[in-house]
Protein backbone atom coordinates (compact mmCIF):
# COMPACT_ATOMS: atom_id res chain seq x y z
CA UNK A 1 0.00 0.00 0.00
CA UNK A 2 2.39 2.49 0.60
CA UNK A 3 4.64 1.79 -2.76
CA UNK A 4 1.42 2.94 -4.54
CA UNK A 5 1.19 6.67 -2.69
CA UNK A 6 2.88 9.68 -4.57
CA UNK A 7 5.12 11.31 -1.74
CA UNK A 8 5.11 15.20 -2.74
CA UNK A 9 7.66 17.25 -1.17
CA UNK A 10 6.25 20.62 -1.53
CA UNK A 11 7.94 24.45 -0.12
CA UNK A 12 5.92 23.82 2.49
CA UNK A 13 6.81 20.72 3.35
CA UNK A 14 10.62 22.01 2.81
CA UNK A 15 10.13 25.29 4.56
CA UNK A 16 8.04 22.71 7.93
CA UNK A 17 11.22 20.33 7.72
CA UNK A 18 13.82 23.21 8.14
CA UNK A 19 11.58 25.37 10.86
CA UNK A 20 11.86 21.63 12.92
CA UNK A 21 15.64 21.47 12.31
CA UNK A 22 16.24 25.07 13.53
CA UNK A 23 14.31 24.54 16.17
CA UNK A 24 16.17 21.15 17.56
CA UNK A 25 19.30 22.11 17.05
CA UNK A 26 19.46 25.58 18.37
CA UNK A 27 19.18 25.94 22.22
CA UNK A 28 16.32 28.71 23.65
CA UNK A 29 18.34 32.35 24.90
CA UNK A 30 17.09 32.88 28.07
CA UNK A 31 15.67 36.81 28.39
CA UNK A 32 15.95 38.46 31.83
CA UNK A 33 12.98 38.97 33.71
CA UNK A 34 10.46 42.25 33.58
CA UNK A 35 9.00 41.84 37.04
CA UNK A 36 6.65 44.63 35.82
CA UNK A 37 4.58 42.40 33.29
CA UNK A 38 3.04 38.63 33.79
CA UNK A 39 4.96 35.54 33.61
CA UNK A 40 3.29 31.96 32.35
CA UNK A 41 4.49 28.62 34.25
CA UNK A 42 3.80 25.95 31.58
CA UNK A 43 4.57 22.41 33.06
CA UNK A 44 4.56 18.80 31.61
CA UNK A 45 5.11 15.27 33.24
CA UNK A 46 5.67 11.66 32.61
CA UNK A 47 6.04 8.89 33.90
CA UNK A 48 9.92 9.33 34.70
CA UNK A 49 9.77 13.19 35.62
CA UNK A 50 8.29 16.98 35.37
CA UNK A 51 9.81 19.71 33.79
CA UNK A 52 8.41 23.52 33.96
CA UNK A 53 9.65 26.25 31.42
CA UNK A 54 8.68 30.31 33.12
CA UNK A 55 7.84 32.61 29.97
CA UNK A 56 7.04 36.22 29.68
CA UNK A 57 6.20 37.08 26.09
CA UNK A 58 6.81 34.01 24.55
CA UNK A 59 10.30 34.02 25.59
CA UNK A 60 11.87 31.26 28.22
CA UNK A 61 13.17 33.36 31.69
CA UNK A 62 14.02 30.06 33.45
CA UNK A 63 13.50 26.13 33.52
CA UNK A 64 13.46 23.28 35.45
CA UNK A 65 13.59 19.30 35.73
CA UNK A 66 13.41 16.85 37.82
CA UNK A 67 13.61 12.77 37.74
CA UNK A 68 10.55 11.46 39.98
CA UNK A 69 11.63 9.46 43.04
CA UNK A 70 10.23 6.00 42.85
CA UNK A 71 7.31 6.63 45.19
CA UNK A 72 6.36 10.01 42.76
CA UNK A 73 6.12 7.67 39.72
CA UNK A 74 3.09 6.20 41.48
CA UNK A 75 0.89 9.35 41.08
CA UNK A 76 -1.15 9.65 37.59
CA UNK A 77 0.45 12.35 34.91
CA UNK A 78 -1.89 14.82 36.66
CA UNK A 79 -1.08 14.48 39.81
CA UNK A 80 2.52 14.97 38.87
CA UNK A 81 1.53 18.07 36.44
CA UNK A 82 0.11 19.14 39.33
CA UNK A 83 2.30 19.03 42.04
CA UNK A 84 5.11 20.61 39.20
CA UNK A 85 3.36 23.27 38.84
CA UNK A 86 2.65 24.09 42.72
CA UNK A 87 6.62 23.50 43.25
CA UNK A 88 7.90 25.81 40.44
CA UNK A 89 5.14 28.27 41.58
CA UNK A 90 6.49 28.16 45.09
CA UNK A 91 10.35 28.51 43.93
CA UNK A 92 10.01 31.59 41.66
CA UNK A 93 7.93 33.67 43.72
CA UNK A 94 10.70 33.64 45.92
CA UNK A 95 12.76 35.88 43.15
CA UNK A 96 13.20 39.16 43.68
CA UNK A 97 9.53 41.04 43.03
CA UNK A 98 8.38 37.40 41.51
CA UNK A 99 5.57 36.98 44.45
CA UNK A 100 3.23 39.72 42.87
CA UNK A 101 4.05 38.57 39.53
CA UNK A 102 3.01 35.08 39.44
Amino acid sequence: MLGTLARVWSERCQKAFEDTKQALTSSPVLVLPDYSRHFEVVCEASITGIGAVLIQEGRPVAFDSKKLSPAERNYTTGRARVVCCGARYEDMALLPGGGSSL
